[in-house]
């Protein structure tokens, strides 16, 4: 079960379960879900469209790069949950090849960190988790 929280899931059920509770943690799950746009995302000033590859801090556009914009989105898509750095080079590594090293995620992230942060040793949008990887948000 903790393998299963640390990579990620969001709920687990042990067997032999009872399709009563399957029925309520599905029902919980969608309340859960309710009046959450996934088009667009919201937080403390920060607004990402998804839709339209948009990125705005308090209202003023933020010009980020492809790599920054790809980082920036899977985070705040799974904000709260830690994701390692091999978690996000898996994600953002693209389908041509174009590979991103540890490094190069370093310089992304400290880049990324200029364009959002208001204070970028003082972080409240991307937030490392020293030894493991990064999370959005506090």
């Amino acid at each position: 079960m903790v393998k299963g929280f640390e990579i990620g899931c969001d709920d687990y059920i042990s067997k032999p379960f009872s399709v009563e509770v399957l029925k309520h943690k599905i029902n919980a799950m969608i309340r859960m879900q309710k009046g959450v746009s996934h088009n667009v995302f919201e937080y403390e000033g920060l607004k990402i469209d998804f839709e339209k590859i948009e990125v705005t801090l308090n209202d003023e556009d933020v010009n980020l790069t492809a790599t920054e914009y790809k980082i920036l989105e899977l985070l705040a898509k799974n904000k709260g949950k830690v994701m390692t750095k091999e978690m996000i080079l898996d994600k953002i590594w693209d389908c041509k090849g174009n590979y991103v090293d540890d490094n190069t995620l370093s310089v992304n992230i400290r880049r990324l960190r200029k364009k959002i942060e208001r204070d970028p040793k003082n972080c409240k949008y991307i937030i490392t988790v020293f030894g493991i990887g990064y999370v959005f948000g506090e």
